[in-house]
């Protein structure tokens, strides 16, 4: 479930990329996220809801965990940091590869400039395993898997890789080609049930606002699969019962629904699809329906035609 604490960098978020869609100045004038977050478009007052597409239960000391995290991290400068972990992952809690962790995303909080992202490399190690002599093929579990075809022919004899410590695939198709290319390279000379480590790296999306300050962590807990199918749904619909009438204070105001998810790019959001099979009364009292995710916006519903332009923007 949503932790109310991460509502207003979320806001800011939201606010944010409204004003570049609109080349409005926006300005957060509350972090209220009991009821909502109020903010400024130009002239008129935003009052946005942020919840959750997740209807799963957090473990005990989840959040916990996430906020001992941050606090480990300096924002350095000017400007909220969002961390948004990949599907999955998590901080390590025990020594050193918390230590390891913290200095990973550390770098990259120190590069990234306001309103732009970066990513942090996280050292990972992928288990490489020869089971066969026969055959020139893998099977991978874990990040890798929808690339397994890629590997066919490439090897000599069936291998089993284990990349479930990779939750993030580099979005340079080179760097994918190059990270394919050094698990083959392990396999050269590999005996019968043999096993070998390749080094890689993780990443988890470091993202700057451009006011703000602090650095919040954003994770589903592993094995969370409510974000999609029917418990979305449901969710979708417990979500706009409440959110319209609660956003309705007889003031005329811009009402913004912000969807978070926790995809692992904005493109696999599954709320847009699933938001088109709800019943439309259910949309009254909102203006614009927007979906967060991987330090990215998108509008889902624009209700009340308020935006200049489609598409997703990061903040």
């Amino acid at each position: 479930m949503f932790h109310p604490s991460n509502a207003t960098v979320i806001a800011r978020l939201v606010l944010a990329w409204l004003g570049e869609r609109t080349g409005a100045p926006v300005e957060l004038l509350d972090g209220d996220a009991g009821v909502a977050v109020h903010g400024r478009l130009g002239a008129e007052t935003v009052v946005l809801a942020v919840e959750s597409l997740s209807s799963a239960e957090q473990p005990a000391g989840w959040q916990a965990g996430l906020d001992r995290f941050g606090a480990r991290l300096d924002p350095r400068s000017e400007g909220a940091v969002i961390l948004w972990l990949p599907a999955g992952a998590a901080p390590p809690a025990e020594e050193p590869a918390a230590t390891v962790a913290v200095r990973a995303v550390q770098a990259a909080i120190d590069a990234v400039p306001p309103g732009e992202s970066r990513d942090a490399l996280l050292p990972i190690v992928l288990g490489l395993q020869k089971r066969d002599d026969n055959g020139a093929y893998v099977s991978a579990f874990g990040g890798l898997a929808p690339l397994w075809a890629q590997f066919t022919d490439r090897v000599q004899g069936y291998y089993q890789i284990d990349s479930t410590a990779l939750h993030r695939l580099p979005e340079d198709e080179a760097e994918v080609r190059a990270l394919i290319d050094r698990v083959i390279t392990a396999s050269a000379g590999m005996a019968l049930g043999e096993a070998r480590m390749v080094d890689a790296d993780d990443r988890w999306r470091v993202q700057r606002l451009r006011d703000g300050s602090g650095c919040t962590v954003i994770a589903a807990p592993p094995g969370d699969e409510t974000e999609s199918g029917a418990p979305l749904r449901r969710r979708l619909r417990a979500v706009l019962r409440g959110t319209g009438e609660r956003l309705a204070d007889g003031r005329p105001a811009l009402r913004v629904l912000a969807l978070l998810g926790h995809y692992p790019t904005i493109e696999a959001d599954q709320a847009g699809p699933a938001l088109r099979g709800q019943d439309p009364s259910l949309f009254a009292g909102l203006d614009l329906i927007v979906v967060v995710a991987d330090g990215a916006v998108k509008p889902l519903l624009d209700v009340g035609r308020r935006l200049a332009a489609p598409g997703a923007t990061a903040g």
